[in-house]
């Protein structure tokens, strides 16, 4: 993936997916659900695409390596381009993608733990006897 250069213009959507890493289905989701810029069309009604996309996209692709939630993502969009989206909401919202972050490290330490249990509570018994599997097929998940 290449960082874009400056004055791109008439770029295919494969061309925007080589140069950002999005594949074409998730390029024209974006489209579907208003996050991307409208792309014009030639007159065979093929996309054309522009510097404005791709950076779009790399924010969408950042913003979503930080946590955010493509409605999250909508808010900032919808915000800044109305101009009414400010450094503070922004702030807010990242801090709550960080404690969400938190919550998750938090579920995966647990699940962590719990698989530990499990394995070390393995008799090493041949399926179907398997004490992790019947646990598992039990419901006994341990806390």
């Amino acid at each position: 993936m290449s960082e874009p250069q400056s004055s791109r213009a008439n770029l295919s959507i494969g061309d925007v997916s080589e140069l950002t890493g999005s594949s074409i289905d998730t390029i024209r989701y974006y489209e579907r659900v208003n996050l991307m810029p409208e792309v014009e069309r030639t007159s065979g009604g093929h996309r054309v695409y522009t510097d404005e996309h791709i950076r779009r996209l790399a924010f969408i692709r950042h913003s979503r390596a930080l946590g955010l939630s493509l409605e999250q993502i909508r808010q900032v969009v919808d915000g800044t381009e109305g101009g009414s989206y400010s450094c503070e909401e922004w702030q807010s919202l990242l801090n709550l993608c960080a404690e969400g972050i938190v919550r998750q490290i938090d579920d995966l330490r647990t699940a962590e733990r719990n698989l530990r249990e499990m394995i070390d509570a393995c008799g090493q018994a041949e399926l179907p006897n398997c004490r992790v599997v019947e646990r598992l097929l039990a419901g006994e998940i341990p806390q």
